[in-house]
């Protein structure tokens, strides 16, 4: 009886055979039987002739075969490329900063590593960190059914890297390869070195541009390193030669610090020089009114007094107008290595004696008048000037007018028409619709009333009788002796309606700090709009800064996307490569620059946020307010539904209120 099994593993790759054949049997025909049994089960290649002529020994002697191997297959041979395999945790070379510490050929400090890696794997000097594989060609194996596997079918093992840097070396015998010092291993594209660590305290010592200050980073020791001694420090500033003040009390109280809490202290003045002292700049001094306010006085009745306002500055001729103060020298200093650091004297400042105007002859310094007229300054000169006056209306006589010095219109400024000017505009008419543009104040006597197409903007002040349809803008106060209705006026800081003739029916009106009226609304209870405590200006400015903010961000992206394009080019002449590397650095200098900008933009953001709203502003309504008024203080609205006298809106806890101006008085 035959009781012989064999069995082929799963992979087809080894077959065994066990059981017994009973009977008497001699060797030849216990080896016949065997062999029949692989035959029949398919096995046809790599059988063991030796282990299948112990079993037939085995079965001649009446002895069971216990579970052999009697047939192997050759297994495939992947192929194994050339280089180096490590065995230990590595870091590639692009999750630190381009260009960082030279990489192998400086040492980091345990605490500088942490900012980059948490948990970083130190390996110890002469620890194996990986081998070094000469390669073998692929080739195709058998099954023991005769069955081929070829190479390709499976997944070819690829080296890390090819070649070995700074700090690693293969062993005189072997293929392992070893750490020179303690450190970690840095990846690269086609290459692994070490970056050197050091697990002692460290520092380093940072020369200011100006070498007026030398800073310290200080870094607390690593697992079972030594703490940074001051001595060793104040050594390292003798050996750079430091000649200026030690600041010692301040390097033993970091470095204790330090020990202390286990933290690095940066930034650390360690040594300092002695400051110089810059001149003072030259300056001129007004002998004369050059700050012209254009608020009039309120008469006892109530109504404007325009003739006290202060347009113009009239000097007579030989009136001193100006001394000019020279500059003073500076005081020389010393860098923190006791080289001298040159003060620089006062800068002179410049003025000009412009048209009617003449220095004094015993004193060149001393400015006089040489004639009757307005003095201001233009540019850097000083000038006493005829004003440009209209003697007759602006229309189409005089066409459209641009003017650098100061305006005078004895008549109306007609519809269409448009007059600017580089100094203030005084209008004694009235203006229709029309544009105005002043780069300092605009007086104007009579009106401003039109169907809505004009447009009046002072950099300064703007100053009228009466506005309807209109818009009026000024970078700091709107004052009106009239009436504005259905007017758009927008003020940087103050709109002033004080006299008991003024009311705001209709429209918009829209001031940072003050909005101060008789009359607020009508009695038909026309929608009005009043909105204090927003400053438009620094809107203007946050608009501005959103779009450049915006064109930077989009070109920092284009940069950025041609610089991962040259980065992963590899190929090209000599020419081609350096032609790379001067884009490349010429990219990245951009890129700073606009990234700094970004951040100067973005904090002066902040700064206009600061601005838009202010919560300290106010409407007064020294007459009546009347319904369906909407008050806006900063971002909260009140709306008014019954009339009031006297009052004057505020923000208090989260709310606008209301208070009687006899309260507050």
């Amino acid at each position: 009886m035959q009781n012989l099994r064999v069995t082929i593993s799963r992979n087809g790759m080894r077959a065994t055979l066990e059981g017994r054949v009973d009977g008497p049997l001699d060797a030849e025909t216990a080896e016949k039987i065997v062999r029949g049994r692989l035959q029949n089960a398919g096995i046809t290649s790599g059988i063991i002739d030796k282990v299948v002529c112990d079993a037939a020994l085995q079965i001649a002697g009446g002895e069971p075969v216990a579970p052999v191997v009697v047939a192997r297959g050759e297994e495939a041979q992947p192929e194994i490329a050339e280089g180096v395999y490590l065995q230990v945790p590595s870091y590639a070379q692009a999750d630190f900063p381009y260009g960082f510490g030279g990489f192998g050929s400086s040492t980091l400090s345990y605490y500088e590593l942490l900012e980059y890696v948490a948990e970083p794997h130190i390996v110890q000097p002469g620890e194996t960190v990986g081998s070094y594989e000469e390669g073998l060609n692929a080739h195709s194996g058998t099954t023991v059914k005769g069955e081929v596997i070829t190479a390709s079918s499976l997944r070819k093992p690829s080296p890390r890297v090819k070649e070995l840097g700074d700090g690693l070396s293969r062993e005189r015998q072997g293929s392992g390869i070893t750490a020179a010092a303690a450190g970690i291993v840095i990846r690269a594209p086609e290459s692994c070195y070490l970056l050197k660590v050091s697990l002692d305290g460290s520092f380093h010592l940072a020369v200011s541009q100006d070498k007026m200050r030398i800073s310290a980073d200080i870094w607390p020791a690593g697992p079972e390193g030594a703490q940074v001694e001051p001595d060793r420090l104040l050594d390292r500033l003798r050996d750079m030669q430091v000649t200026g003040k030690i600041h010692e009390p301040d390097i033993r109280e970091a470095i204790n610090r330090v020990r202390a809490h286990g933290l690095p202290v940066k930034g650390v003045c360690v040594a300092s020089g002695i400051p110089c002292r810059n001149g003072r700049d030259g300056y001129i001094e007004n002998l004369v009114n050059l700050d012209f306010s254009l608020r009039p006085a309120i008469r006892e009745d109530g109504r404007a007094d325009y003739h006290s306002v202060h347009v113009f500055e009239n000097v007579r001729e030989g009136q001193k107008l100006a001394r000019l103060h020279p500059p003073t020298s500076g005081t020389d200093g010393t860098d923190v290595f006791g080289q001298k650091v040159s003060a620089a004297d006062g800068v002179p400042v410049t003025l000009e004696a412009g048209e009617g105007v003449a220095v004094l002859p015993d004193d060149d310094s001393v400015y006089v008048s040489t004639r009757e007229g307005h003095v201001h300054r233009r540019g850097p000169a000083l000038c006493v000037d005829q004003v440009l006056r209209i003697d007759s209306d602006v229309d189409y006589h005089t066409g459209d007018i641009d003017f650098t010095g100061d305006i005078v219109v004895s008549g109306d400024i007609r519809s269409g028409f448009c007059v600017q000017a580089g100094g203030s505009i005084c209008v004694r008419g009235v203006i229709e619709d029309a544009v105005v543009k002043s780069q300092e104040n605009i007086v104007v006597f009579g009106g401003f009333v039109g169907q809505g197409k004009g447009r009046m903007e002072a950099r300064l002040d703007v100053v009228l009788a009466y506005v309807r349809n209109q818009t009026v803008i000024a970078r700091r106060n709107i004052m009106i002796s009239g009436e504005s209705i259905d007017a758009n006026l927008c003020a940087g800081s103050r709109i002033l309606m004080e006299s008991k003739k003024t009311g705001i029916i209709g429209g918009r009106a829209v001031a940072r700090d003050l909005i101060a009226v008789n009359n607020l609304g009508g009695a038909s209870e026309q929608s009005t709009s009043v909105c204090a405590g927003i400053d438009f200006v620094a809107n203007v400015h946050l608009a501005r800064t959103r779009r450049e903010i915006a064109d930077l961000e989009s070109t920092a992206q284009a940069l950025a996307a041609e610089l991962n394009r040259i980065r992963r080019t590899r190929t090209g002449t000599a020419a081609q490569r350096e032609a790379r590397v001067r884009r490349r650095a010429a990219i990245e200098s951009q890129c700073d620059e606009g990234f700094k900008r970004i951040e100067m933009l973005k904090r002066e953001q902040a700064e206009l946020r600061k601005r838009q709203h202010t919560l300290d502003a106010q409407v007064r309504v020294l007459g009546t307010v009347f319904p369906n008024v909407m008050i806006e203080i900063a971002s909260y609205t009140h709306v008014i539904h019954a009339p009031a006298r006297q009052c004057f809106f505020f923000v208090k806890a989260g709310e606008i209120r209301r208070q009687s101006l006899t309260a507050d008085s």
